[in-house]
């Protein structure tokens, strides 16, 4: 899929040669969201690892004003459920906050769509805060509907333990 350019703006699937460029964004999210940072070896390690195309790992969209990394989308294509096509589940969209308001976000959800569309994935699912008004204002004018009849759930690292566990205990 060819990268979508406008003007001084540049959308493409980020690569080994992004890392840098991701390992800052993602600082910058944590920042935003207000947690900690991550050590810059382990978060390198980490970005290094998710721009591996492997299955089953993230697929990260990223965006550049001029030659500025301006944001990105991680996501990954979940096989069918109940119909023949794909999902894309889209586990972040972020934007600089020095490049908020100049359409990074809308042209980062157009080329998922297009990419979308030429992949027969019908369909891209996602999941915001309650309270993030402006990313729900930002999602239904970009064409979301909200489904209200379905709830995120999270199983984090101590619920995965105790999981897998559960092998240990079985044979």
């Amino acid at each position: 899929m060819k990268p979508e350019t406008r003007d001084d703006i540049t959308i493409r699937w980020a690569g080994p040669g992004d890392r840098d460029a991701i390992a800052g964004l993602v600082q910058q999210t944590k920042r935003h969201y207000g947690e900690e940072q991550a050590p810059a070896g382990e978060l390198d390690a980490a970005v290094a690892g998710w721009l591996e195309a492997r299955p089953g790992h993230a697929l990260f969209a990223i965006a550049f004003a001029g030659e500025q990394p301006a944001g990105y989308a991680s996501a990954a294509v979940t096989p069918p459920a109940m119909g023949v096509s794909a999902a894309l589940y889209m586990k972040e969209l972020f934007v600089s906050p020095q490049m908020r308001g100049h359409g990074i976000g809308r042209h980062l959800m157009t080329f998922l769509a297009e990419f979308c569309l030429s992949e027969n994935i019908e369909r891209i699912d996602l999941t915001t805060a309650q309270d993030n008004e402006a990313g729900i204002r930002f999602y239904e004018r970009e064409g979301a509907a909200v489904q209200r009849q379905k709830i995120a759930l999270r199983f984090e690292t101590a619920s995965l333990e105790r999981l897998a566990a559960r092998r240990a205990k079985t044979g």
